[in-house]
């Protein structure tokens, strides 16, 4: 029963402090050793320093010290993601697929509008040799229509010469016509293309941010654990000491000491978790600041981005010249 009762006030002033006897489930046992020297009457004496408990001021240790705040996520780094190189690898493909689709095009309207220049010039070149020869026989008869034949021959060319230069017009303005929607196509498959990487890079962001905050959360409920688990040794070992100290004789005095330090270690207790919640505070403001700058470097970069192709949509319509196939 004195046992008993003697654990239900441990329980009791441990609930006080706010330990949970989870928290000194991991708890090694005293070596048989020491017991044995409290056996044997060399009592140990109440501890300033024992499991846990620093030596110097007899403070719960610090836990296990961990980079709480994750390193920054750099833009660099979500672009090596596997999504983003899959999502790149894909509108690579089909820029090119598009860039050949656009390159047969203007082969085919090349061809056709050499084709249509090339029967021209054969059509006028037989004509004009024609009249050219007909125009020589008149000559050496001294035929009354060379005149008229020169003149003929005159006015074909002139005729052949007008009709080049209408068709090289016209060809010229469909060729630029199609290089112009050609090009107008690549900027809007890139404009989506960029959008898409947009949101991918985003989505990323928000996928590390969220593991960040599940990382110091995880790393900050250990500290907690950790402090708990050393402020439990601490008070098991110092009240374990009191009750082998052999030198205190009244239990009046003993139950006193008790209380005593149950009520020191209550005050230590809560300043030293106070501490390291404003510890741990700090940590997870830095670490919102940090995730909020790594997004506004990120609408910057692609703000940037979005610039220099509206720039590059600007210089590539200004270099565009009428072209032809001939």
């Amino acid at each position: 029963m004195q046992y008993l009762s003697q654990l239900e006030k441990r329980a009791m002033a441990m609930k006080a402090m706010g330990i949970d006897e989870k928290d000194i489930a991991d708890v090694p046992a005293s070596s048989g050793k020491k017991d044995k020297k409290a056996a044997n009457g060399k009592s140990p004496a109440t501890p300033s320093s024992s499991l846990g408990v620093d030596g110097k001021d007899g403070k719960a240790k610090t836990p296990t010290k961990e980079s709480a705040c994750p390193a920054p996520v750099s833009i660099e780094s979500l672009k090596q993601e596997k999504q983003y190189i899959k999502l790149i690898k894909k509108q690579t493909k089909e820029m090119n697929g598009l860039k050949k689709r656009h390159d047969k095009e203007k082969a085919v309207m090349q061809k056709a509008q050499s084709s249509v220049v090339d029967k021209m010039v054969a059509a006028h070149q037989k004509e004009k040799q024609s009249v050219e020869k007909n125009l020589e026989k008149a000559k050496k008869k001294n035929g009354t229509n060379a005149a008229e034949l020169e003149s003929k021959l005159k006015s074909l060319v002139e005729n052949h010469d007008a009709k080049v230069k209408e068709i090289v017009a016209t060809q010229t303005k469909e060729f630029s016509e199609l290089v112009s929607k050609c090009s107008k196509e690549e900027h809007e498959v890139k404009e989506g293309h960029f959008k898409q990487q947009c949101e991918v890079l985003k989505q990323l962001m928000k996928v590390a941010h969220e593991q960040q905050t599940k990382q110091i959360t995880d790393i900050h409920g250990k500290q907690g654990k950790d402090l708990k688990g050393s402020q439990a040794k601490q008070s098991m070992e110092e009240s374990k000491a009191i009750a082998q100290d052999k030198k205190i004789k009244n239990k009046a005095e003993r139950e006193r000491r008790i209380r005593e330090l149950n009520s020191n270690n209550m005050k230590k207790f809560l300043e030293e978790r106070k501490r390291l919640a404003m510890k741990q505070a700090r940590e997870k403001e830095n670490l919102e600041k940090q995730q909020g700058e790594q997004l506004e470097e990120l609408d910057k970069e692609m703000d940037k981005w979005r610039e220099s192709q509206e720039k590059e949509k600007v210089e590539d319509k200004l270099a565009q010249k009428p072209t032809a196939a001939v």
